[in-house]
């Protein structure tokens, strides 16, 4: 579903292209943008390790709680406008985090302890801007998106890696500022982007959909 989402931006992303071409100047205008983002800890919840006693029974010998880290990393993004108000995009996200295991509640009496791996995070989305002029207040310009992606995350010393799918919704703020050369180059400025990402597998150790707050601050081009 992910792949095949991005294939159809990246078609709507050509077809606006040929699109942008045939219009007057300033239609179908094309954006790149690169930045940095911020996603927040993913938890994958707490499970029990037990051991079957004489007679049928069970022990909890200790429990294990698993998370994905919070991170930074950077974000590049192209888009075309293949509406008046409505543009298709496409980002790729590197997202340096890692995997935290933390064991307690041992029987032994044996202190808690957390075990850390890294993990690279690489993610490719593909969704929908909807950006109304009528939303416009002077250099400001609020939008809503949402769209899908492909999840790739490579953990163990980069020995193993993970495949999952991803979905997002969420909203944002331009704050835009005429070019220099407005021939060839018709704003620039920055862009503040507030999203719920949404996972599925991965590292994660079942196929739960697990929900983590997503900000990206960028600085943008639109020819």
């Amino acid at each position: 579903m992910g792949v095949r989402c991005i294939t159809l931006v990246v078609a709507a992303l050509v077809c606006g292209a040929a699109h942008a071409k045939a219009q007057t100047p300033g239609a179908g205008r094309f954006e790149l943008s690169a930045g940095a983002r911020w996603v927040g800890p993913i938890a994958f919840g707490t499970t029990a390790a037990t051991e079957t006693t004489f007679g049928g029974g069970k022990r909890t010998l200790f429990d294990s709680s698993s998370q994905l880290d919070a991170s930074i990393g950077g974000s590049v993004g192209v888009g075309v406008e293949l509406t008046r108000g409505l543009r298709a995009e496409l980002s790729v996200a590197y997202s340096p985090t890692g995997l935290s295991t933390r064991i307690s509640g041992d029987v032994e009496g044996v202190a808690d302890l957390t075990v850390k791996a890294p993990v690279m995070q690489f993610l490719v989305e593909g969704g929908l801007q909807a950006r109304p002029a009528r939303w416009t207040h002077g250099r400001l310009s609020p939008f809503v998106t949402a769209g899908m992606g492909y999840l790739r995350q490579l953990n163990d010393g980069r020995t193993l890696v993970e495949s999952g799918r991803a979905w997002y919704f969420g909203g944002g703020l331009y704050h835009e500022r005429a070019a220099a050369h407005p021939r060839w180059l018709t704003a620039t400025g920055v862009r503040a982007d507030l999203r719920a990402l949404v996972l599925r597998d991965g590292v994660a150790p079942d196929d739960t959909w697990r929900g983590a707050p997503a900000i990206t601050a960028s600085v943008f081009a639109r020819f």
